[in-house]
């Protein structure tokens, strides 16, 4: 059942306490995925006659939640300030929202955090991030007071949540229609994050021993060095991404093939994510085992 009828459970309380703590905010609201919770958070913030800026990379759950919401949107170029600022500047009376993610999921980037949040404040707008490929994984300085994110990735369970100030969370209790009419996360999913929450807060090097594996290989395969835990290997054509795949497959290594309307035209990609379990052979491994790929082996039919 949703929480606010008979689905709630001290556990809920207890991820959303330690979820707040870990990001600094002073209070958080769990829902039933990423996606719905990105659904619910903007349509509750803003409506007609307000106004969204948002990053044209950003995840497709925050473009729907925009799309949800009524209010006038517009994208400004991927991580570019000047452009978020031509953006703000065509808004109109009403609220204004800047939408970004932090570590973007395709690109493997970081977001200009710090610059946007000086924006926001330069002109009166809310800030809004989705932490979904950065939690537990990269060190972040994010100034935004609305900080969304997953359970799903490193977190390693389910459910999605919102930080931010308490009179917010306690709007989205009664307003985010993804929360109310949802059903509640099952105890044992939310014991799955309690005790994976702990792990991280404790284990740092887990989330470090990511970020290296990824820089040694972003440097072994000539690709820009990740911010986080992803590296996309561009490969541009849809079929010869796909065709690269099942190369790896062969010798044993799992490498999605990633393409458009996930990505634009001509930048379908192979997209890599580390784990501290693996270790630096399987990384030099994989290394060898792309550039060949890239460059030789057979042909497959497409799938």
């Amino acid at each position: 059942a949703a929480r606010l009828i008979t689905g709630d459970c001290p556990l809920n309380a207890a991820v959303e306490e330690k979820l707040a703590t870990m990001k600094g905010l002073p209070a958080c609201r769990l829902f039933g995925s990423g996606y719905l919770a990105n659904i619910g958070v903007i349509p509750a913030l803003v409506g007609r006659g307000d106004y969204i800026a948002i990053d044209e990379r950003a995840h497709a759950c925050l473009h729907a939640g925009a799309t949800l919401s009524g209010a006038r949107t517009e994208q400004f170029r991927h991580n570019d300030v000047d452009d978020a600022r031509r953006a703000l500047k065509i808004r109109g009376a009403g609220r204004a929202l800047v939408l970004t993610e932090t570590i973007f999921s395709m690109d493997g980037d970081a977001a200009p955090l710090r610059a946007l949040g000086d924006l926001c404040d330069d002109m009166g707008a809310w800030f809004m991030t989705d932490d979904a490929h950065g939690f537990g994984v990269a060190k972040i300085d994010n100034p935004a007071a609305i900080q969304a994110g997953t359970l799903s990735k490193a977190v390693g369970a389910y459910g999605g949540y919102v930080c931010g100030p308490t009179p917010l969370v306690e709007l989205l209790t009664s307003r985010a229609r993804s929360f109310v009419y949802a059903p509640a996360l099952p105890p044992p999913v939310l014991g799955a994050a309690v005790a994976a929450l702990e792990i991280i807060d404790a284990e740092a090097w887990r989330g470090e021993k990511a970020r290296a594996h990824a820089a040694l290989f972003a440097s072994l395969v000539g690709a820009p060095a990740p911010a986080a835990a992803i590296v996309p290997v561009i490969v541009g054509d849809a079929d010869r991404a796909l065709q690269i795949s099942d190369r790896l497959a062969d010798r044993g290594f799992l490498a999605t093939a990633i393409r458009p309307p996930t990505v634009p035209d001509g930048t379908a990609r192979l997209r890599f994510t580390f784990s501290a379990l693996h270790q630096e052979n399987d990384v030099r491994a994989l290394a060898a085992a792309t550039a060949d790929a890239i460059t030789t082996g057979r042909e497959r039919p497409r799938r």
